[in-house]
């Protein structure tokens, strides 16, 4: 006759008991053979090598959010803004000019950052 198989929640209970169980031995283990390891200023000559923290980046926010109200503002409210245009102008290339601005933000930030010299 073959051994009856234990249904799942025995052998989930049998695992997390045997996995406990190791759990216990290693973290006996591991502290019975806890070893220091001498500083020796090592730590504060790591920090002293890192580079310093760079600026915060956190301004670009402000004036996209600007950029950004302004356009919905514009865009609804009850009684649109109406700018003047000259009869030969086509609504696109404002559009164009518009979607731009954030890659003129970023290359002249990537400048910045970079401290590239343009002449």
């Amino acid at each position: 006759m073959k051994p009856a198989l234990p249904n799942r929640m025995q052998a989930e209970k049998w695992i997390k008991m045997k996995t406990d169980r190791d759990d216990t031995m290693i973290r006996a283990f591991m502290q019975e053979n806890k070893q220091e390891v001498p500083d020796v200023f090592f730590s504060r000559k790591v920090m002293q090598k890192i580079p310093p923290v760079r600026s915060s980046k956190e301004w670009i926010v402000i004036p996209f959010a600007a950029l950004g109200t302004l356009l919905a503002w514009m865009l609804g409210t009850v009684k649109p803004f109406v700018i003047s245009m000259p009869d030969n102008f086509n609504i696109y290339y404002l559009l164009g000019g518009v979607a731009v601005i954030p890659f003129v933000f970023l290359a002249l930030f990537y400048i910045r950052e970079r401290k590239i010299q343009l002449l």
